[in-house]
């Protein structure tokens, strides 16, 4: 990591976080499949954990997976594309476009957030993609002046 400029550093450290997290949903996500494809969990214990009929709880639970898995897939995807873009900052530009579209559903959640007044504070760990824009931008603004 010798030579990156601090941008670079930073990405490269919220890649590697992004990663870890992405390999933890995929793998709840995982569990949940199996869990809701499994049949070692009775269907009366599974409708009392879930306080709905088992087939509803067993639909919502792969749903839940599904979506998971999907979620962690995308995470892993950019984490990477995140790895890429610190080494080589001239490989920035798919990772910035992506960060832009979060950073940008981000804003309009809380914009409509305040709006709605259903604010709440936790709603602020979604800044980290818009951060993590303007940390792309910068790292693309430093290879182009280079």
């Amino acid at each position: 990591m010798s030579g990156m400029s601090t941008y670079r550093k930073v990405l490269f450290i919220l890649s590697i976080i992004f990663l870890v997290f992405a390999v933890l949903y995929l793998g709840i996500g995982i569990m949940a499949l199996m869990v809701g494809t499994s049949d070692s969990i009775s269907e009366a214990e599974l409708a009392q954990i879930a306080a709905a009929s088992s087939t509803d709880a067993r639909t919502a639970l792969k749903i839940v997976a599904a979506v998971m898995i999907a979620y962690g897939a995308w995470e892993a995807l950019v984490a990477i594309l995140g790895i890429r873009g610190a080494k080589n900052p001239r490989k920035m530009g798919l990772v910035t476009i992506i960060y832009g579209i979060e950073a940008a559903v981000v804003i309009f959640g809380l914009a409509m957030a305040l709006f709605t007044r259903s604010f709440t504070t936790s709603q602020f760990q979604g800044i980290v993609p818009v951060v993590a824009f303007f940390i792309c931008m910068a790292i693309r603004r430093e290879a182009h002046k280079a």
